[in-house]
């Protein structure tokens, strides 16, 4: 919904301009309801008196209209679809003139599902992404040009988070980065934002920053950068979920490179030699698993890790004082 206040300048008696602030709302308020007469709109009629300094008379004679606070969408339940996923995905699209609406909404919130869609974090140039989360409208439509989208907020936002468009047929997508704003609904639950419709009623969306992409000031808490970990196997397994993580941390899942290697995203600042690698396969109930130092290992120039398994990687590693004393001298 919207709310519309009408303001004058000074001149002329307070009674004579709260009237003409209101007529020239109303005269606004008429053609929205015009021009779209679902609009949830009301006419503000206090008429603000008291301007910052060096506001003109011409500045003061205006309109204003201002989105309410933690409005999701303007328009009334009888004139929306939407449609929700099992990851809680919600996505509203405008039905003005009724009839069908064969929408269909896929959501890529979890590697698994990453995985099975084949959606990855890579954008256009093909630059790994950290992702949020993304969503695949298909064969739908909204009769206002756009679908309004609510992904589920799971982990701490950042700042320099940003909506990205998908390009691309659906297999191959890659994301261009886009000004589209970010908001939060009423309840701080949802990350909501209205994409447009694409070609055919299919649209794509990603919540993702750049990697290597520094924010804040660096040795404050508020420094954020992330860095990309590369796992590359040894074979190719036919993992339906992987994950890599410590005891206290998780590694994000940002793509499936090809059936050998794998990319994922973590702070620069964590060290991830300890780290564990698990890929369940296909009707497996026990992972292939290791931890990534009994990989080969090299770091590029932008701290980027990158661990290849090798012949001694799934081997089982001795444990005691000898095999301890015995891997001291073979790696000195």
């Amino acid at each position: 919904g919207v709310t519309i206040q009408g303001f004058t300048d000074d001149a002329g008696t307070p009674g004579y301009n709260d009237t003409l602030a209101l007529k020239r709302a109303d005269a606004v308020y008429q053609y929205l309801n015009k021009v779209n007469p679902t609009l949830k709109a009301k006419v503000n009629s206090q008429r603000l008196s008291i301007w910052p300094q060096g506001t003109t008379d011409a500045q003061k004679r205006c309109v204003v209209i201002t989105i309410l606070e933690g409005q999701i969408c303007g328009y009334r339940p009888e004139y929306l679809r939407r449609l929700t996923t099992e990851e809680g995905v919600i996505v509203l699209a405008a039905n003005f003139y009724g009839g069908p609406c064969d929408m269909e909404v896929i959501s890529s919130l979890s590697t698994e599902q990453m995985i099975k869609n084949q959606m990855y974090g890579i954008d256009v140039d093909g630059t790994i992404l950290k992702t949020w989360g993304m969503v695949e409208i298909q064969g739908g439509r909204s009769d206002d040009g756009f679908y309004t989208v609510m992904i589920p907020i799971k982990e701490a936002t950042d700042p320099d988070m940003t909506v990205w468009l998908g390009e691309g047929d659906r297999r191959n997508t890659h994301w261009r980065n886009t000004d589209i704003k970010i908001t939060t609904d009423p309840t701080g639950k949802y990350y909501v934002m209205r994409v447009p419709v694409g070609t055919g009623g299919w649209s794509r969306i990603n919540l993702d920053k750049r990697t290597n992409y520094a924010s804040g000031t660096p040795g404050t808490p508020q420094y954020n950068k992330y860095k990309i970990v590369y796992v590359t196997t040894d074979k190719a397994y036919k993992f339906n979920n992987v994950n890599v993580g410590g005891p206290r941390s998780k590694v994000g899942f940002s793509a499936k490179i090809n059936d050998t290697l794998y990319a994922f995203t973590v702070n620069e600042k964590i060290k991830t030699e300890n780290f564990i690698f698990n890929g369940w396969e296909y009707g497996k109930k026990k992972p292939v698993s290791f931890r990534l130092g009994r990989c080969t290992y090299e770091q590029d120039a932008n701290r980027n890790d990158y661990y290849v398994m090798n012949e001694t990687t799934l081997e089982k590693q001795k444990t005691g004082f000898w095999a301890w004393l015995g891997r001291l001298f073979k790696s000195s």
